[in-house]
């Protein structure tokens, strides 16, 4: 059996939205990532 992932080294799941445009605004519902301009 293989051991679950390391938490410590295993990034978070990326966004879908991300996975599909690399470039887009950061997503302010995503805490893990800094809000817009305006924040």
């Amino acid at each position: 059996m293989s051991s679950p992932p390391d938490p410590a080294t295993t990034p978070l799941d990326p966004d879908p939205d991300e996975l599909l445009d690399p470039d887009a605004a950061p997503n302010p519902d995503d805490p893990d990532l800094p809000d817009g301009p305006d924040s």
